[in-house]
């Protein structure tokens, strides 16, 4: 849970359990109107060997020292009144401290002029905006890096917040974020603090920033890949397909009432599908790996049924987090059925899994198991009687088809051409 205080109003913000948040910080940040961006960032920086421009030309960022002058983009020269420089260790559980590549010539011709290489919190300039890195990932033209195994980063602060010319590229200088401690060199701060003034609004989303990415897309010369409609949906219960006999109240393509029928309880169970991310398929720049959009889970079986919704708190290995105005939550492809679902059974059981939401997926793209852990599970089975959210079946009528066009917004919202990938 993060809590924020603002104007005396607290606002309680649920992070992902599944999600390691350590070496991040959080900050906020006025929007283009009246509100604030809360923004999840680890430590924006320039990587080594970023050039940056000074009067006597560009210079390596790692070489630059205090009191050394750089250029803005406003062409004034300012003194450097701190670097800040770390490194760290890129791992699997935290292989979001991969440097993104912003290759040359991919917001503009000569900007970059080289390949540019960012945290992915660190913001570029573009039309009057501060836009983090991150934000912009495309994966043709600016994209993680995948190669990287360890990171040297620097940030070059000066007394006012302002834009440096990196590589050629319009990028953010240091704000004052109370994240120093994240340095190897932290010092107090000589001139600024956490009410600077940003040199623009950032910006993390909105139409504007949908402009702006499918601008660079189009930049990036990418090509669309061949896909299919079709989720490939089906359960996966210890290693083995099981394939639903059912599917009832088709609403729209391949939504419908998915019916699933086993013998007796599994040690695992995953609902496995066909999945894609959006970012890469050049729909949006929504970054999330996302399967089949699930509304709820209905278990029946020995004269007990147990319905599980969308918001249940039990989704969480291999689901992406709720929709509450689209009233679903989408899979990643390969999503673990908690045990608690249907550890109460002895014998055999149905599942009846509803699908509001599908999306085109790649054509080479295949449904497979993901590695379970069986002591994970057989926890969910100890816990099953505790199970909050059960309540009577609800009536599986179809889905009204006002509702039908609204259920797949939240991978459509603000994207130009996401209609034509999500069915909803």
């Amino acid at each position: 849970m993060l809590q924020i205080v603002e104007s005396g109003a607290t606002y309680d913000i649920n992070l992902g359990r599944s999600q390691s948040f350590a070496g991040d910080y959080f900050h906020l940040s006025p929007d283009e109107g009246a509100g604030t961006f809360v923004t999840e960032d680890q430590t924006p920086c320039f990587c080594r060997g970023v050039m940056i421009l000074t009067p006597a030309g560009e210079a390596p960022v790692e070489r630059l020292r205090v009191g050394d002058r750089v250029v803005t983009m406003a062409g004034e020269e300012k003194p450097i009144t701190w670097i800040g420089q770390g490194r760290r260790r890129i791992t699997r559980p935290d292989s979001n401290a991969r440097p993104v590549i912003v290759r040359r010539d991919a917001l503009a011709d000569g900007s970059p002029k080289r390949d540019l290489r960012l945290t992915r919190g660190h913001s570029l300039y573009l039309d009057g905006m501060l836009i983090p890195v991150e934000f912009l990932i495309n994966g043709h033209s600016i994209r993680w890096d995948d190669v990287a195994r360890a990171v040297e980063f620097y940030h070059v602060e000066l007394a006012e917040h302002d834009v440096l010319i990196a590589d050629g590229a319009p990028t953010e200088s240091y704000r004052e974020d109370g994240n120093r401690e994240l340095f190897e060199n932290p010092e107090s701060p000589r001139f600024t603090t956490a009410d600077t003034l940003w040199f623009a609004p950032v910006t993390t989303g909105g139409p504007r920033l949908d402009r702006i990415w499918r601008r660079l897309l189009d930049r990036s010369g990418f090509v669309e890949s061949a896909t299919t409609d079709d989720p490939d949906l089906h359960l996966v219960a210890d290693g083995r397909r099981v394939d639903s006999f059912a599917v009832e109240h088709r609403t729209h393509g391949f939504q419908g009432l998915y019916r699933f029928r086993l013998r007796q309880p599994p040690e695992a169970l995953c609902l496995a599908s066909r999945s894609m991310v959006p970012q890469l398929m050049g729909i949006n720049h929504d970054p999330r790996r996302v399967g089949v959009a699930v509304r709820s889970i209905t278990v029946a079986g020995q004269g007990c049924t147990i319905y599980i919704d969308y918001d249940s708190p039990r989704f969480a290995d291999g689901f992406n987090a709720p929709e509450p105005d689209a009233e679903h939550r989408w899979t990643t492809g390969e999503a673990i059925v908690p045990a608690g679902t249907f550890g109460l059974f002895e014998g055999g059981f149905e599942l009846a899994i509803d699908i509001v939401c599908t999306a085109k997926y790649p054509l080479m793209a295949t449904a497979s198991p993901p590695e379970v852990s069986i002591a994970a599970l057989s926890t969910e089975i100890c816990h099953a009687a505790a199970i909050r959210e059960t309540r009577p079946r609800r009536d599986a009528d179809p889905v009204p088809a006002a509702g039908a066009q609204r259920l797949g917004r939240g991978l459509q919202r603000g994207a130009e051409g996401a209609a034509a990938a999500a069915r909803g």
